[in-house]
């Protein structure tokens, strides 16, 4: 039998172009439906996407999105396989590769928020769809990233589907009309205008792993512009589940000015590596019940451990310093008649809470061996690459012949954070009695104190993350980075309150 000439779903049985037999309708939405359909010729089951749509503008970007499906080719994208009009309805159609699964959106209503690790395994495979799209010529935007455009398949693999409010940026242009849907809670403020670019699916990447770690989607962007609702951290939702590196992520991800946030995908990328643990194999999609949390064993300290052991990783780092293979043997410290040795400091006291120190700094704190420091790198690279065995005993053989070299210090304080924390808490102060000026340090110490239960104290440390001098220590990382660590305590002390 042929389509009929109604705007009422497909019976199963229906034929489409003499090949593609409806099976069954898969979900509909305001703009169109998608039927599961066999593909008679090659004997494949396939989606076939119909557009509800009638205006001629809908009707272009509906062509416009066959187009941009049709060119592309990546493990996480759904492949494009035909598009055609109905001779006797009119109707457009798109046919696709059918990707088995269940979408994140029915995941969550059933299972409640994702472990941090499962979470984190699906988004990069997500951002691996989305920076490829990114950097396509012209770029594509996608402007419908959220929980329902992800399926997840039998085999744990991640899938950004649904392309139908996609466009080609073009910075001189408007959106089009016919795309100019949103998804409150997870489309950015300038969707609900007429420009978008890539930094509006950074905020939509953002508010999907805001709700798959929280199970709420954040409040809509207007509203939160109008200052009528706020946006509650993740941590003070789900008490313990979700690690501060990772929420000052999502919390960058979603800054309402465009200039604020992450952009790129790669930067956010970047981000999560840096604060998160090292990248777990797919975990395989919840049955009956969330089954993938056996592979998640405190988090929170894990992924504080990743995080607080590179903070200092682009610490004054010269230009064009390459990263050493995960191959390469662990280096080993030289004869120590070659070394120059540094006399052990003299411990310094600790700056007051209230009082913002001066950038001027101990002589002694100035003295920076260009030997240790390369060492140093290269055990953060161990670290990074998830050799961190070897990475603790490069820094405790610097501490066996520096024992006040304050980066592997606080490193080893990061180390311990989930072995011991009252070693943790050893180590860091000693590094803060030869350094009290080295913002990295001061927040291994308040985590660890959090971590402890001592409220007060880790409040204390977090206030010296936000007032010290960056420019005050040589053993600060970043500029960039030490932001993102101020972000992280202000995150800690609206929890802590």
């Amino acid at each position: 039998m042929q389509a009929g000439g109604s705007m009422e779903p497909l019976p199963p049985g229906t034929v489409l172009e003499r090949r593609y037999r409806i099976t069954s309708l898969l979900g509909q939405g305001g703009m169109s439906r998608v039927y599961l359909a066999e593909d008679t010729r090659l004997n494949v089951r396939v989606a076939i996407k119909e557009n509800l749509q009638t205006s001629h503008e809908a009707q272009a970007q509906f062509l416009r999105e066959a187009q941009i499906l049709a060119r592309l080719s990546h493990p996480n994208l759904p492949k494009v396989t035909d598009h055609f009009i109905d001779s006797t309805t009119g109707r457009q159609y798109l046919v696709m590769e059918y990707v088995e699964g269940e979408d994140l959106e029915t995941m969550l209503k059933r299972t409640g928020p994702l472990p941090e690790a499962t979470a984190l395994a699906w988004m990069r495979q997500i951002l691996d769809a989305l920076e490829y799209l990114h950097r396509q010529q012209p770029p594509i935007i996608h402007r419908d990233v959220k929980p329902g455009n992800i399926k997840i398949t039998p085999e744990g693999k991640a899938m950004l589907v649904d392309f139908g409010i996609a466009k080609v940026y073009d910075p001189r242009q408007a959106t089009l009309t016919g795309a100019r849907a949103v998804t409150p809670g997870y489309a950015p403020p300038e969707q609900y205008s007429l420009h978008t670019d890539q930094r509006s699916d950074i905020y939509s990447l953002g508010a999907t792993l805001y709700k798959m770690l929280t199970g709420n989607a954040p409040p809509e962007a207007p509203m939160r512009t109008a200052g009528q609702e706020a946006l509650v951290p993740p941590s003070r939702i789900v008490a313990g589940k979700v690690s501060l590196p990772v929420e000052g992520v999502i919390l960058r991800a979603l800054e309402l000015e465009t200039s604020k946030r992450w952009q790129s995908v790669g930067q956010l990328r970047a981000a999560l590596e840096r604060r998160g643990a090292p990248s777990p194999p797919p975990p395989q999609p919840p049955k009956a019940a969330i089954a993938v949390v056996t592979g998640v064993i405190a988090i929170v300290g894990v992924v504080l451990v990743g995080s607080l052991l590179l903070v200092s990783r682009t610490s004054h780092r010269p230009s064009g310093t390459s990263s050493m293979p995960t191959s390469a043997p662990a280096p080993t410290l030289p004869p120590t008649a070659t070394l120059i040795i540094v006399p052990v400091r003299t411990p310094t006291p600790l700056p007051t809470l209230i009082t913002t120190p001066t950038p001027k700094m101990p002589t002694a704190t100035l003295t920076m061996d260009p030997r240790f420091e390369e060492l140093n790198r290269q055990a953060e690279q161990l670290w990074d690459n998830d050799q961190r065995a070897r990475a603790v005993e490069i820094w405790r053989t610097i501490l066996a012949q520096r024992p006040d070299y304050v980066k592997a210090l606080y490193h080893m304080g990061g180390y311990y954070y989930e072995l011991d924390v009252d070693e943790a808490i050893t180590y860091t102060k000693k590094a803060l009695q030869y350094d009290p000026y080295c913002i990295n340090a001061h927040y291994v110490l308040g985590a660890a104190y959090e971590k402890k239960g001592s409220k007060q104290e880790a409040r204390a440390e977090y206030e010296l993350v936000i007032k010290l001098d960056y420019a005050a220590s040589p053993n600060n990382g970043t500029r960039d980075f030490i932001e993102q660590v101020r972000l992280w305590a202000q995150a800690a002390l609206a929890r802590l309150k």
